[in-house]
């Protein structure tokens, strides 16, 4: 009967102590770099539940876990990225910087361009733009270069002047650029439709 006991016993140890060892607390420890410059990043926030620690000047962190937790790793101006705790220690996070909606990018994957490609834009360009008359009297040659910037749905957001050569050559430049109604297709950066600005040189000749 006592060695009979004594199995049941010795069994229940053998399903009871993995389990037990798999809820004990343990102290998940790590780094935390920035994805692209691969460079330790301060006082980003790793949470568990309701409890939350911060990286150190070196980047390094230490937060108590259970195995199975999800730990959330984040910074401001990064994604936020999630794992799940499986007990492994000198964990090594990379966080990757998000996108600022309100930036506004000049080199960009691909280009924001008319629906229709660039050509449809210059025939319109050609078909506002009037020569002033003041610059022909003058006999003015030369570019003027306009920039233009679209938005993350394709809208013209804004117009100006980069460079000019006088002689009214500048605003009519600008008022054949407001005048064109092609649909734009956004720029795409890392997979992202961003603002981006682009450079329109407009030649005036006699």
């Amino acid at each position: 009967m006592s060695f009979s006991k004594n199995l049941t016993f010795s069994f229940f140890l053998l399903i009871v102590c993995p389990i037990s060892s798999y809820c004990q607390n343990q102290i998940a420890t790590g780094k935390i770099l920035d994805g692209k410059a691969d460079l330790p990043i301060r006082n980003a926030k790793i949470t568990i539940k309701n409890y939350a620690v911060s990286s150190d000047s070196l980047g390094n962190f230490k937060i108590t876990a259970v195995v199975g937790d999800t730990i959330h790793f984040y910074n401001a101006g990064y994604v936020e990225k999630t794992i799940v705790f499986s007990s492994q220690s000198n964990i090594t996070i990379t966080l990757d910087q998000s996108e600022p909606i309100d930036r506004i990018y000049s080199f960009v994957d691909e280009t924001a361009e008319p629906q229709n490609g660039m050509r449809e834009l210059f025939d319109q360009l050609g078909q506002y733009l009037i020569y002033p008359a003041e610059a022909r009297r003058n006999a003015i040659s030369g570019e003027v270069v306009l920039f233009i910037v679209i938005g993350r749905n394709g809208e013209v957001q804004e117009t100006g002047i980069v460079k000019g050569i006088g002689y009214g050559c500048e605003e009519a430049a600008l008022t054949a650029l407001r005048s064109t109604t092609v649909t734009w297709k956004p720029a795409i950066k890392n997979g992202i439709k961003v603002r981006s600005k682009l450079k329109l040189p407009l030649k005036f000749k006699i």
